[in-house]
């Protein structure tokens, strides 16, 4: 999306959550590093191997304070906002977030950062929080095979001895390492 490009060369630290229909397939908690291309960084790589095995509609939610809950991340907002209330929205998360990242999060609400903070209520507040606990991209695709760090897929390990790697199948063929269907962290 156009808010990720905005994003290129940003780094945070996040929980990111796969989700398929709504419900939650992987998450990790590390930092996720916005490209020109998409999302990146180690929580992504994390939770990438579930998305890459079918063509279903994936999202990946950002929470970008995972140590707070949304009431708490409102009320936050509110004190910073009674502090910062001569300020237009586009300095609101100086010294909170990186200034970029605040101003394109503030944006995908809707908000204009010419804007005062004095003019935000309760619930523009609670949209903010919302959008840290849960700010969303859906992923249109994958760098491919060649841009992998893992890949998956390969001989059916049920097919093999577990204590001797000999296949069930054919006596005296044994296999191990990638050229079997094991993928890990």
């Amino acid at each position: 999306t156009d808010f990720v490009k905005q994003l290129k060369g940003i780094k945070v630290v996040a929980k990111a959550t796969l989700l398929c229909g709504g419900k939650a397939l992987a998450e990790n908690t590390d930092e996720v590093l916005f490209c020109d291309y998409g999302l990146s960084g180690p929580a992504i790589l994390q939770i990438s191997r579930e998305s890459a095995r079918d063509d279903r509609k994936y999202e990946v939610s950002l929470d970008l304070c995972p140590e707070k809950n949304a009431n708490e991340l409102t009320a936050q907002l509110i004190k910073r906002a009674e502090l910062l209330r001569e300020r237009s929205l586009e300095d609101f998360f100086t010294g909170m977030l990186n200034k970029r990242f605040g101003q394109v999060l503030l944006k995908y609400c809707g908000f204009k950062l010419s804007d005062s903070v004095f003019g935000l209520s309760e619930t523009d507040f609670e949209k903010i929080a919302k959008a840290l606990k849960d700010f969303r991209f859906k992923i249109t695709s994958n760098t491919g095979f060649l841009n992998s760090q893992v890949t998956a897929g390969g001989l059916k390990t049920s097919e093999f001895d577990s204590e001797t790697m000999m296949s069930k199948k054919i006596k005296g063929l044994f296999a191990a390492g990638e050229i079997l269907d094991i993928d890990g962290h």
